[in-house]
């Protein structure tokens, strides 16, 4: 639990574990991990982070000591694969996020996403008539262009390949710490059945549903990033949103070299700095207090 004082106007932030739904055995939580203050008055933005697939809010652990003007929540979601795979058949992932977004007291300044959990939100975004926050930042989504052909060789291809994906992730997320190369590989296998074959199909089912979607439409300031050594269906997904948001002034894209699909991990202080700014924090350190998330046995993808 996070201990804060009281904020006016807005509502006082209630103790993280009152923060929390299960529905038919699946469970989402949206956690205060994270409160600035510049002074007893002030009002940090919030922010709300929203993790991928067979991933957990200590995804964004990196981010944390590197956003000390925000008000930081974390969003834990039921594609962790922690509760199973049956989530898809209780809710579609993008009302598990409106779900979650209920919980939260207070407006969001700014709603990031990654990966999987970017796709969700920009599917809310452009289905949701007054998204009831304040910008938007998807990082490594998924997006299929108007007039981009979809063969079946290429769903096969990505369902097959979730192992080496986790892979690739639990590379990025431990680093130093990284175990050989034969464990991490079995780790991944067995991860992969957190998202195999349910919540991968409701994946595709989001990406092939952005074929009709008009992102001109969005109200909200957009920012997209992508890693230039992320795989290739995310950077062809990435070129297809620029395109089909062409002329929308509030959107930005950005991509990054040396950096892949997980820039939490590979470039935190790069990333914070974005986030940072497109929230409205304010430039002067402020007082920090964290708490860590909870998320020991799910690992990033």
């Amino acid at each position: 639990m996070v201990m804060t004082r009281p904020l006016a106007p807005r509502p006082t932030p209630r103790a993280a574990a009152g923060f929390e739904r299960r529905i038919d055995g699946c469970r989402v939580s949206l956690k205060q991990v994270q409160s600035a203050f510049d002074d007893p008055g002030s009002d940090a933005p919030h922010v709300v982070l929203v993790h991928g697939m067979v991933d957990s809010g200590a995804t964004w652990l990196p981010l944390l000591p590197l956003l000390p003007q925000l008000h930081v929540w974390v969003a834990e979601m039921p594609w962790s694969g922690l509760d199973g795979v049956h989530w898809p058949h209780v809710m579609p992932a993008t009302e598990w996020w409106r779900t979650a977004l209920a919980l939260c007291p207070v407006r969001p300044a700014l709603c990031v996403g990654h990966s999987f959990g970017a796709l969700v939100l920009l599917d809310w975004a452009l289905t949701t008539p007054q998204p009831q926050i304040d910008a938007l930042s998807l990082l490594a989504p998924f997006f299929c262009g108007r007039h981009r052909a979809i063969e079946w060789d290429e769903l096969n291809r990505f369902a097959h390949n979730v192992p080496q994906r986790l892979s690739e992730g639990l590379r990025a997320r431990l680093g130093p710490a990284l175990p050989s190369p034969t464990l991490v590989d079995g780790l991944a296998r067995r991860l992969s059945a957190r998202c195999m074959p349910d919540a991968v199909i409701e994946l595709m089912r989001l990406f092939l549903k952005t074929r009709h979607a008009d992102p001109t439409r969005l109200r909200l300031p957009l920012q997209v990033l992508v890693g230039a050594q992320d795989g290739d269906l995310v950077r062809q997904s990435c070129s297809d949103l620029r395109l089909a948001a062409a002329g929308l002034p509030s959107a930005t894209f950005h991509e990054w070299a040396g950096c892949g699909h997980h820039p939490m991990h590979e470039s935190p202080a790069r990333l914070a700095l974005l986030l940072r700014e497109q929230a409205g924090a304010a430039s002067p350190p402020s007082r920090l207090t964290t708490t860590t998330t909870e998320s020991p046995e799910c690992l990033p993808a």
